[in-house]
């Protein structure tokens, strides 16, 4: 699958409308003559690399890519990824805001590694190894995935908190009743809405002891 949110380039019938020689390449199978025509013929050569693919088997990875060209706009892209971001099970029960630097820093990982070349230091000792040409393809290749790794690096220190409940020399008699200031100060420290109600439960089944200790 090969997807774009922009579309793909169909202005004259070559080697660079992919749609057009992915259709050729799909025709070869019953017209043997279309194997011969330029477009195709070209974008195969284009992509044999070194040493060469064999052509069938160019043809038969071409007869397998599908297009897609109606991805989300860069408009909407953040609202549609925080969106499928939620359904993430390590992601359960995440803040909101949370979810708005997660697909902030997905997006910036996206950028860069679309325009990523390759490492600097590798300018200056290419032309001593003995295949440049594919070693650059590699390096281009490698800096543009984006592995687990990466997605981890985006999310992890996002999901993390620094959030730290700390006990005091009060007693359990002390404390309020009710839960409102509890719901307040928890809320107002970014905790996570499933947590309040643990310390909901927490201070209930304290009190709960307390009351049975003193009987």
């Amino acid at each position: 699958m090969i997807a774009a949110n922009c579309g793909f380039w169909k202005e004259r019938k070559d080697r660079f409308n992919l749609p057009f020689v992915l259709e050729l390449a799909a025709k070869s199978h019953t017209d043997s003559t279309l194997n011969k025509l330029p477009p195709l013929t070209q974008f195969i050569e284009l992509v044999r690399g070194e040493p060469p693919v064999d052509e069938d088997v160019v043809l038969r990875v071409l007869n397998k890519i599908q297009l897609q060209d109606d991805l989300p706009k860069l408009d909407d892209i953040e609202i549609r990824l925080m969106k499928h971001l939620k359904s993430v099970e390590v992601l359960e029960n995440t803040l909101y805001s949370v979810f708005q630097e997660i697909a902030e820093k997905l997006i910036m990982a996206v950028f860069q590694s679309a325009s990523c070349g390759c490492d600097a230091p590798y300018k200056d000792y290419r032309a001593i190894l003995q295949n440049p040409n594919a070693t650059l393809v590699q390096a281009v290749l490698s800096g543009k995935k984006i592995d687990r790794i990466k997605l981890s690096q985006c999310i992890q220190p996002s999901v993390q908190t620094n959030a730290l409940l700390s006990s005091t020399s009060g007693s359990v008699e002390a404390l309020p009743n009710g839960f409102d200031r509890l719901e307040k100060k928890m809320t107002g420290g970014y905790i996570r809405a499933k947590d309040v109600g643990l310390m909901k439960d927490l201070k209930v089944v304290c009190r709960g002891a307390t009351d049975r200790n003193v009987l």
